[in-house]
């Protein structure tokens, strides 16, 4: 996929342009699983971090349609899971537990 229609593909999720094809958001988080041997340690926290906050951004936009929202909400794990992998020592581990206690106190507008 190129760059021009991943950038697309990331509006349509953050937007929930397509609130009843699910499929998109899988084909984002497709990405993550294909990027792994592609991209340094260091890219790939980063991009798990951008996935992230896409979905939770997405998850609290109440211009969202509420069945998008629930559906990046239900994903989120996904990315932070990938964080917890690719954690490199303590500090690593202590921001993705900061992180996931944000998101356990997080509720749906």
């Amino acid at each position: 996929m190129n760059m021009s229609n991943i950038i697309l593909l990331e509006e349509k999720v953050r937007l929930g342009s397509e609130p009843d094809n699910p499929k998109m958001l899988q084909s984002l988080l497709t990405l993550l699983e294909e990027a792994d041997a592609n991209y340094s340690k260091h890219d790939l926290k980063s991009l798990n971090l951008k996935i992230l906050d896409l979905l939770l951004d997405a998850a609290s936009d109440e211009s969202v349609p509420e069945n998008w929202r629930q559906l990046c909400m239900n994903h989120v794990f996904e990315p932070l899971h990938n964080l917890y992998r690719l954690a490199s020592d303590d500090g690593d581990l202590s921001e993705i537990n900061k992180i996931y206690f944000v998101i356990s106190k997080t509720r749906m507008p």
